[in-house]
């Protein structure tokens, strides 16, 4: 117990350090490196890779998913400041790119529901790695990276595109029609 607390100060810190290295990456996504500007689709399809990237790309020690997996399943004091040092800043650009795409009448709530389609995929694809090699009969490694960035990034940005439309035409039918001679009807 003295090292720990030499080393880290506490049992506490300790644990804030492990949890800080287990999982999420602090690196902001690439934009795809290129100095031309980007369309919003095109800085999604990037953020999208370095998400997957980060969560299948790597070979991690089993431990950091361990540890991870029991902060979510018995929180901590301690998830608040994860959230706030690791997860949000990637969420705060991942809701930007959405709203981007979707517009400035998407609500917060539509933008998140999106948000959190993209990361419930990529989520998926992490934790039911064992599941998904062994229905697939092999392992998934950085060649997939690309296929799976496509993938998630089509199904992502048709159901962006159909809310969309739908927003359009539900503004549409929300306008007054005009007739021809100028009248509201």
């Amino acid at each position: 117990m003295g090292a720990v607390n030499y080393h880290f100060g506490s049992k506490r810190q300790l644990y804030a350090q492990v949890l800080r290295l287990a999982e999420f990456p602090r690196e902001p996504p690439r934009s795809g490196g290129t100095c031309a500007p980007q369309s919003s689709e095109d800085r999604l399809f990037g953020f999208i890779s370095f998400f997957l990237e980060s969560a299948l790309g790597r070979d991690e020690p089993t431990w950091s998913g361990r540890v991870l997996a029991n902060e979510l399943a018995n929180p901590s004091d301690l998830l608040d400041e994860l959230v706030r040092e690791a997860v949000e800043p990637h969420f705060s650009r991942l809701r930007s790119l959405i709203g981007d795409i979707l517009g400035p009448s998407a609500d917060r709530q539509t933008i998140d529901d999106h948000a959190f389609g993209v990361v419930s995929q990529v989520v998926f694809y992490r934790r039911s790695r064992p599941i998904i090699e062994r229905l697939a009969h092999r392992k998934y490694g950085t060649d997939d990276m690309q296929r799976l960035t496509r993938h998630v990034f089509d199904s992502v940005h048709a159901a962006l595109e159909s809310e969309r439309a739908t927003m359009v035409s539900d503004q549409d039918s929300a306008a007054p029609s005009v007739s021809v001679a100028g009248e509201t009807a």
